[in-house]
């Protein structure tokens, strides 16, 4: 199945995500990789790393990872000052913006094993 106009919504997207594959894990895998690849374009210099790029090169047969992870080249301040303004500009009729969310405190993991996000 093709389409020969873009989507003019997000429904619309998730529409023809469904139709290609259905409701199922297929579904979630194929908008989970398209994702990646918008943020991957918006993404200030650096690079995806982990399982990330790991899908976006490899595909399906690799293991599935819902999150992004990406290294910087420059002070966290920096970075997230300018992906905030690539989301904002948009790439390919996608926007969108940069959601602070407070760092894991997984119950029992002592903190020198649990990841910082946020390191200058």
């Amino acid at each position: 199945m093709t389409y020969t106009t873009t989507p003019v919504s997000v429904r619309t997207l998730e529409q023809r995500i469904r139709n290609l594959e259905g409701s199922g894990e297929l579904a979630l895998r194929r908008r989970i990789a398209m994702a990646l690849v918008v943020v991957g374009q918006m993404l200030p210099e650096g690079a995806i790393k982990g399982g990330s790029a790991m899908a976006l090169r490899y595909g399906r047969a690799t293991r599935f990872t819902r999150d992004l992870d990406a290294a910087r080249v420059q002070t966290l301040a920096g970075f997230r000052s300018e992906f905030e303004e690539s989301l904002a500009r948009g790439w390919a009729g996608f926007t969108g913006r940069l959601i602070t969310r407070p760092a894991p405190r997984p119950t029992g993991v002592p903190p020198a094993y649990v990841m910082q996000s946020e390191t200058a």
